[in-house]
This record gives C-alpha cells, structure tokens and sequence, in this order.
C-alpha cells in the first residue's frame, strides 16, 4: 500500500526514469498532448463553457462535460438525437434529460466540491484520441485532511446506449468518516426563454429499485410521448475485493493511504430505438451484457472503435502545435455529432453540447458540416439527408401554407418536418426582435438541394439519389419555380422578399445568393430528371407519378434557371449582394480588434446596419466556396476586394467561409488571422456564448477551411484538384477523405502534393485528379509524388514590414522617466534594452512603468523594472508567427532580432496593415 508521502509526491511526478501518476488513471494512460485538451483551477465564469468543451458522446447521446459533484451553477445537459418535446415552450427543444453524472463525497458532511471545499490541485483532461474524460483534484478539508479524488468516463463509441465511469478517493492524511451518494438526479431542467422561466419535459413513469444491485427508471416526455429508460449498476472496490452496491448511500472510513473506488455502469435507450413494450428488457439486457463484459473490455472496445475513426477523419498538421491540437478538437466535435443510429437524424446548430438554439437544425448542417461527414463518413453524410427526406410532407405543407408548390424546409427544424422557428428572439446586442426568418430566408431549400448534389457527387451513391435524393431535389426545384416572379422589362425571373445569409438585410430583391443557388437548384434538378431517364426510367417514371410531375414541368425548370437574374454591376463586374445593395450608404471597416477582425462602429446600432453596406457574414462570396469552378479567378478576385471590407463577421459562420477563399486568393495573412480566430472559437470563447454548446458550423467550417482552403482541394463532377496554399511556418497537413468509392490518403505542403488511392472494391479503376493544374490519373495502390515547379511566391517575412532604421531602444541604465517620454513622444507600447552590441536584454512597457509610483521614477533605471523574459520574433520568420503571438498577448510591439542583436521593431498595427492591405 502507498504511504501518504508516496501519495503526494506521485502528484508532483514521480522520480526521473518513472512514469508519472499524473499521466494514468485506472490502468489507462493519457494519450500525448496533441490529442489532450486540459483545464486546470476552476471558476465561476469559465465553468460553463468547460461544460460544452468537455461534452462526451457518441451521436446518440451527448452529455456535458460537469464535475461529478455537479457544484452550485452548473448547467448539466444530457441530451438524445432526435429527442425533442414542447410542452410549457414557444417551440419544441431538444430536451435536457435526467443527469447520470452526479457523484457525492462528503467527508463528515463536508462535501468534496470545487465551489466549497479548498482545493489544492485540480486538473481535468478531455483525452480527444479515447473519448475520455479524466480527472485528478487534491482537496482540503476544514480539518487540514487532503483528498485525492480521480475520475474517469466516456459514453461508449462502441455501443450508444452504454455510460461507464469510475471514481476513487484516497485519503492522503490522517483517518476520516465519509459518504458517497450516487444518484441520478431528475431536477434538470431546460433553461428559461424570452417570456417563459426553466421548464422540464418529462415525468417519471417507472421505478424499480427491488433488484439486488440493478436500478431501473422510465421517463416520458410530456408532448412528444417519448419514452426513456434508464438502469444502472454500482461497484465498490476496496482492498482488492469488488462488491456489488444496491444501496446508493454508502459510508464508509478511510485511513491514510487507503483508497475505495467505485464503478458505475449505466445503459440509456428510448423508444425512438425500442418498443415502449420492450424498453425495460432491452435496457436490462444492454446493462447486464455491459457489466458482464466488465469495465476494462467496455473500455478497450471504446477505444478500439475511437481509434478506426480517428484512422479516417483526423487531420495532422506537422509545424504549428497549437493549430494541430485546436483542429483535432474541432474535429473531436464532429465526431460526437454524427449519428449512425437506426432512424436518420441531424445535427443542430450547437449538436448536442448544449442548448443554444434550443437543439434546432438549420442550414448550418447541409453547408457547413455536411462535407466533413461526405469525405470521411459518409454513412453518417447519408443519415443527414434522409433526415430531410423523411420529413419531406412538413417541408410540403410549409410551401403550401404560403402558397408556393413543392417543398420549402424550415428555417429552423426539430422532430418534424415544420417549422420551429420562435417569433422573438434577442439580437446580437441583446435587444428582443421578431424573428422572421421563415418568411424570407428561404435559401434554406436550395442549400439542402446543394447537400444531396454534393453527397452524391463524392460517393457515387445511386440507390439513395434513385430513391430519395431526385425527390428531394426536384420537389426543392418545384418550389423556386412556385417562388419566382417574371419581369416583362428584363425578360428575367427575380425572387423578391428574401433574406440571404447576410442577415443585417432583411426583405429585400433579387438576393445574388439566393437567386444563383435556385437556379442551379433547377438546372440540376433537369439534370437529374434526364439522368435517371437514361439510367432507371422506371424508377424516374414511379417518381414522376408518385408526386405528379410532367416533363413539361421538368422543361420549364431549365427555362427558368437558365434565366434568372441576378444583380451585376456592369461598370466593376461586381455582384450585387441584392438590388439595391449598392445604394446603401457607402461603409468600409476602420477599425480591429486584437484578433485581427473588424469591430462593429460604435456610432450605429446594430437596426442600422440595414441602411449600410455592412455584411453580418459570407453571402455573395460563399458562392465561390461551393462552386469553385463556375467563377474565374478574376471574378472572385473582384468581389472578394469589395466585400472583405464591409463584412463584419457578426455570425461564427463567417471566418472560416472567408478564410476559405482568402487562402485560395491568396490573401495569406488574412486568411491566417482569419484560421486562427475561426479554430479558437470556442476554445477561447471568442464568441462569449460557448457556454450555449459548441458552434458547429464553424467547427464544420473549420475542417472546409484546413482542407479545401489551405490544403487546396477542390472536386469536379468528374475529378479531386489539389494546389496547396498553407501558411508558410506550416509544414506539411495530412489527412485521409473518401471520394468516388476510394479511400485517398493525402499528404500536401507548399512544394509537393502525395497521395496514395486504395480502392473501396477490386475493379475500381483509376481516379481523376488535378495536381497543381495538371491532370493526371491515379492508378490503385501507386504511391504518387506531385512537386510544383513554379516558384513559390506567397512569401512575406518580418523583415519586409518591421521598422529597421527608426526604432527606439535604450540599454540598462537609461532613467525610466526618460523612457516614459520615448513612450508618449514616439507613441509606442514598449522599448528594447540592449546592451552596447546591441543585443537584446529585456523591453520596458507601459505596464511595467504603470507599476511603480511617480516618486520611483527619477530613480529607477531601465535595469530595475524591465521585463527580462521577451516575447520576440526574428527577422526571417513568416509574419504568420508575429500574428499568432498577436493574437494570443497583449503586446503592441515586439522587438525584431537577427541571431540576437536587436534590428528593428515590429507592431501590431504594422502587422494589421499586412493582414488587411491589398494581398500579394
């Protein structure tokens, strides 16, 4: 048995040569840190937004990342895909379900909980490569008593129904009484709205706690009848001996060193899987399978399946540590959203993480995380669609309600296929609005359309498109040709009363975006109509009759694609964002903030945006990311310079759309700052509403941005393009994607692309491939290595733009009221010292002469305040580094060294000026 002494100096870290305590928890060891996202110390203000970045799951189930003893404030949110219910809201919600994570210590009624109890060490892990939390924490009793209270738990990415957690606690001192309670707490509830206060879903149904050691509960949703089931199984382990625990109040003593650790094993499962006549002996049944496997098998299973899936989706980026382990947990994210379950379900804007935008699904899901699931799990992409496919009559009656053919999807989609859009809704600055988004953003239609052109595109999946898919996109088809108005003068079809994705623009004409993705929406539904006329006409001729089409019809959808208007300026070539767009007042961004992105002006309200030419996100340039190949490089080139200047990424979905086309424009830096901002978004809260859940189109955006921004992909009908563009301290990006039937393992830097094709099936033959605007084919199993001849001329370093001649410096006995004048006068943040060859010996700030008073400074020397530990960049590094370190400290100014003589200084706005002038 370990001494106390033992005990605490395993917190420290074991002896040289020995693996340490901090890195294993019950047997299984923490993965390397690139896969590990750690919280250390607890607030009240972070506490919330630990919670989403610490979410567990497996699609089916979502289950925030709590403390075990769930202190004071926190929001616990267990949530089911598809599990959704209205009654006491203005709309149906994703339900917060009753919490399994809810484990008690008391130490004779002093409950071990990081909000009351002293703590003297607290680190938790979020091990992304397992799907594992683990947790470590040394508290102290009011009797100077220290506990070492450790923690590990998953939701099994083997079986979906399956809970498994583990909690010991060790005395590391003196002897002591304490309780352990675990129960399972059904006080949750979902949070309050505009006009009504917090409001839980469901009831309790059934009980069943007779059994010797198992517990059984049955909930039910009030309005939607769904019924779930919970049943659990607890174990202590103490002195080498297991024992089964019915009771859940449990007490017990501790002397110094002695340990007790207890297993829960818990399986959850609804009636959307089983019977309601059925679900206790199904949840029985997983439960005991679970506890007969045991917790180390369950475990090894988990894993073993995290790890295939990792195989496929993970992507390494070799020379940027941070940007690798912030995409990895971008990625980790999509993972526990995809649902593979036995009926089709979405995604929602926050997924299950929490309950911003009350669980609902909106484009977000087809746009910006459908692609991530099409090229690295497609089934997954599959079940996206068929969601939309099921509720095919909503998405009908909401048409006909309004007067128009075919389908129009709801702006906001939950259980049904009707819409579940609130009527009010607080504004980005808090101010309470009538949401009107059903009314007038409508886009929504085309953009799921888009989804099944681009599933289908990468897998070649013929049954779904045959089955579902046509449907889909020709019933989407039908509706823009309900919706258009012709006009005489123009000889053109207009939509009129539409919002597009810029949202600060509401009802208006001949939205560029909206008006291009009908068009296209009716020209491939054409497409698609005389494809399967040719292929399966049978199949073509039972959906024609099933939802009454005509090949006249079908003829003047073409007709009217082919002529739809949409707004462009004869004079430049730009896109007009709508008609109108362009007589808006004139307005250009000024000012940014630390992260490079613009700030919204003060002087106007966030209601007077609508008379600018302010842009809340990507509208008119998210053409060019999802159809690439249909504008030329001049053409994006163009509109990109006019709208980059009036957007003010007001939306998460913003920045990694703009980073997208930016890489691929070649307006580096910015794209640069724009990745940077868009892959920390809820790592650093930078949206200040994470604690909400994850936001998931960025996070699926995110993946769009590494893989066809920096990396270069693009896809063609009939071929893969590559033509890397990464940030130039990047070295190399590797990654896999499945396209066409084949598994290509794909690795780019800016000089070479390699890619290895393994084909799905033995007479699959070669692939089309553009490599650096080359084609080629890609035979089987070859390993090929593609090298760009041309020069690589994205090149800017620090030199180019630092100040070399006219920097001020001082050295060590400089009077610091002089440097306070050099401060004011020169109107700069900070001075190098250097020494008398110049090398650099610290930098004195503004903050660093704010510290002492003025009666200090006719005495003090620059040696006695300055800061001897320097953030500095070298003249040769790519300004991508000066803009991370930018981005990441408060610093105004960073002085510039060649080996380590000081030779100019490098500031922020310098910087600013690079990443937001004209690109190079």
């Amino acid at each position: 048995m370990n001494t106390p002494l033992d005990l605490l100096n395993a917190e420290k870290g074991e002896r040289k040569g020995k693996k340490s305590a901090e890195k294993t928890f019950f047997g299984l060891e923490l993965s390397s840190p690139e896969w590990l996202i750690k919280e250390t110390g607890f607030g009240l203000d972070p506490q919330h937004i630990q919670e989403s970045l610490f979410t567990l799951g497996n699609g089916f189930i979502g289950s925030r990342g709590v403390l075990e003893e769930i202190p004071e404030s926190a929001m616990p949110g267990t949530f089911i895909a598809g599990l959704y219910d209205k009654s006491g809201a203005q709309v149906e919600e994703l339900v917060n379900l009753p919490n399994p994570i809810n484990f008690i210590v008391a130490a004779e009624g002093e409950k071990l909980d990081m909000r009351f109890m002293e703590y003297i060490k607290h680190v938790r892990y979020l091990d992304m490569q397992k799907g594992m939390v683990f947790r470590r924490t040394v508290f102290q009793d009011g009797k100077k008593r220290r506990f070492l209270y450790k923690s590990l738990r998953f939701f099994s990415m083997n079986n979906p129904n399956l809970l498994e957690m583990k909690v010991s606690i060790t005395l590391l001192n003196g002897k002591a009484e304490l309780t352990a309670l675990d129960i399972m707490d059904d006080s949750v509830a979902n949070y309050g709205g505009l006009i009504y206060g917090f409001r839980r879903h469901f009831r309790l149904m059934d009980v069943d706690t007779k059994s010797d050691v198992l517990n059984y509960y049955a909930f039910r949703t009030h309005t939607s009848k769904i019924w779930v089931a919970y049943a659990d199984f607890l174990m202590m382990e103490r002195d080498g001996r297991q024992v089964a625990l019915h009771d859940r109040f449990y007490d017990f003593e501790l002397k110094a060193g002695e340990t007790i650790t207890f297993t829960k094993t818990m399986a959850i499962t609804t009636s959307l899987q089983y019977r309601v006549s059925n679900l206790k002996e199904e949840t029985l049944r997983i439960l005991n399978n679970a506890v007969s496997a045991g917790f180390e098998r369950n475990a090894k299973d988990h894993i073993e399946t995290w790890k295939t899936i990792w195989e496929h989706a993970n992507i390494k980026i070799d020379g940027d540590e941070l940007c690798d382990r912030a995409l990895r947990f971008n990625i980790y994210h999509l993972v526990i959203a995809g649902f593979k379950g036995n009926f089709p379900m979405n995604i929602g804007a926050r997924a299950l993480t929490g309950q911003g935008y009350r669980g609902h699904i909106f484009w977000d899901s087809e746009i910006f995380m459908l692609p991530f699931y099409i090229y690295t799990d497609p089934l997954i992409a599959k079940n996206i669609l068929l969601y939309r496919y099921y509720r095919l009559n909503g998405a009908r009656s909401n048409a006909k309600v309004r007067g128009y053919q075919g389908v129009l999807f709801p702006w906001e989609s939950g259980s049904k296929g009707d819409d579940v859009t609130p009527r009010y809704a607080k504004d980005i600055d808090g101010s309470v609005i009538k949401i009107e988004t059903i009314e007038y953003e409508q886009h929504i239609t085309a953009d799921i359309a888009y989804g099944v052109y681009n599933y289908y595109r990468a897998t070649e999946d013929t049954d779904f498109m045959v089955n579902q898919g046509a449907e889909i996109v020709m019933e989407s088809a039908r509706f823009w040709a309900s919706r258009v108005t012709f006009n005489l003068s123009r000889k053109k079809y207009e939509i009129h009363n539409v919002i597009g994705p810029d949202e600060f623009h509401i009802n208006v004409k001949n939205n560029s975006y909206t008006n291009y993705m009908a068009a296209w929406n009716l020209e491939y539904a054409h497409d698609i109509y005389h494809d399967l006329k040719k292929n399966n006409p049978q199949e073509l001729e039972d959906l024609m009759s099933k939802i009454r089409l005509s090949e006249k019809e079908v003829a003047a959808w073409k007709e009217i694609g082919d002529n739809m208007f949409i707004p462009i300026s004869k004079k430049t070539g730009i896109i007009e964002q709508f008609e109108g767009y362009f007589k808006k007042k004139e307005t250009v961004v000024r000012n940014y903030d630390k992260q490079f992105m613009p700030e919204a002006p003060s002087h106007y309200s966030y209601s007077d945006f609508d008379k600018t030419q302010f842009i809340k996100q990507a509208d008119t340039l998210l053409l060019f990311n999802l159809f690439p190949e249909r504008f030329t490089a001049e053409e994006k080139r163009k509109n990109y310079r006019f709208y980059i200047k009036r957007t003010l990424h007001q939306s998460s979905l913003s920045h990694s759309s703009h980073c997208l086309i930016a890489a691929q424009l070649g307006d580096y830096l910015r794209a640069f700052a724009l990745y940077l901002f868009a892959v920390h978004v809820d790592l650093k809260n930078l949206h200040n509403n994470t604690d909400g859940g994850m936001h998931m189109a960025n996070v699926g955006g995110v993946w769009q941005a590494t893989v066809f921004g920096f990396a270069g992909l693009s896809f063609y009908s009939d071929a893969i393009a590559v033509n890397p563009v990464l940030p130039r301290h990047w070295k190399e990006i590797s990654f896999n994607l499945f396209w066409k039937k084949s598994l290509l393992k794909v690795s780019v830097n800016n000089k070479m692309v390699s890619i290895i094709c393994y084909p799905m099936n033995s007479n699959q033959s070669g692939i089309k491939a553009i490599i650096f605007n080359k084609e080629f084919i890609l035979e089987p199993f070859k390993i090929y290595e593609f090298k760009r001849k041309a020069r690589d001329i994205h090149m800017r370093r620090v030199r180019d733009i630092m100040r070399k001649d006219s920097f001020i410096s001082a050295n060590e006995d400089t009077p610091v009221r002089r440097i306070s004048h050099f401060l004011v006068d020169h109107n700069i943040s900070s001075v190098p010292i250097i020494d008398s060859s110049s090398q650099l010996q610290g930098i004195v700030s503004e903050q660093d002469i704010l510290k002492v008073t003025d009666s200090d400074l006719s005495k003090l020397k620059a040696k006695d305040i300055m800061n001897k530990s320097v953030e500095y960049v070298k003249e040769d590094d790519h300004i991508e580094i000066a803009i991370r370190i930018f981005t990441e400290r408060p610093f105004r100014m960073l002085p510039v060294l060649r080996g380590k003589t000081v030779v100019g200084v490098l500031s922020r706005q310098e910087v600013l000026s690079a990443c937001t002038g004209e690109y190079y």
